[in-house]
């Protein structure tokens, strides 16, 4: 499975959370809309540290972000974007994003409890513009459902597919003094293990579309 793209009305329907593509709907929380460009340097979820390896990203939606766009209503998370700055150098290979249904108020501790699998690909996202990825369910997988209720935890984790250098790439940001909405990271190069490494935390949420079938 490869990224895809979606149609919609533009960028004034997309923050007024009413673009909509057939029974499923990609909503734009207005919380979400970017308004930073990140360094080459800080965490993304197509970031490309120079010796590194293997990565890991994790970032929070709360409930009410949710409740803003679709309502209190259980629903299936179909679609996920992000909005790039630059393409990464190298494709991202074993691009995994999980998410979990959770009561976490910030990532400032760690990481959370691991969640559903909603994809596993490789991906080369374009230069200054969004991409996406779905349809979820992957292959043979449950789709996951929002309970109506609970915040989202998301769980991203990736490798470099070319050689030990590269440069990290950029997402457009949140601004947001909230640790709420600032996000964790770890890398790992060669001979090194990623859940055992020290994470990052406090670079600004990327701006982020979700997909939800109602």
């Amino acid at each position: 499975m490869t990224d895809f793209f979606a149609n919609w009305d533009g960028p004034v329907a997309l923050m007024s959370g009413k673009a909509k593509w057939g029974i499923e709907s990609w909503v734009f929380p207005s919380s979400e809309v970017g308004t930073i460009s990140s360094t080459i340097a800080q965490p993304t979820p197509v970031n490309l540290r120079s010796r590194k390896r293997n990565f890991k990203y994790g970032f929070l939606f709360s409930s009410q972000e949710i409740q803003n766009t679709i309502g209190s209503r259980a629903a299936a998370l179909v679609g996920i974007g992000f909005h790039c700055k630059r393409s990464p150098n190298f494709p991202l290979v074993d691009y995994e994003i999980k998410v979990q249904n959770s009561n976490l108020n910030s990532l400032i501790n760690g990481w959370g409890p691991t969640g559903q699998t909603l994809i596993k690909t490789s991906i080369k996202p374009l230069s200054e513009n969004w991409f996406f990825l779905g349809p979820f369910p992957d292959s043979g997988q449950d789709a996951f459902i929002w309970d109506g209720e609970s915040n989202l935890y998301f769980e991203i984790t990736w490798k470099r597919s070319g050689g030990i250098f590269g440069s990290g790439r950029g997402s457009i940001l949140q601004s947001t003094s909230s640790d709420f909405h600032k996000s964790l990271f770890s890398s790992a190069g060669k001979g090194e293990i990623l859940d055992e490494m020290p994470f990052e935390f406090g670079a600004p949420r990327p701006a982020t579309i979700l997909k939800w079938k109602i």
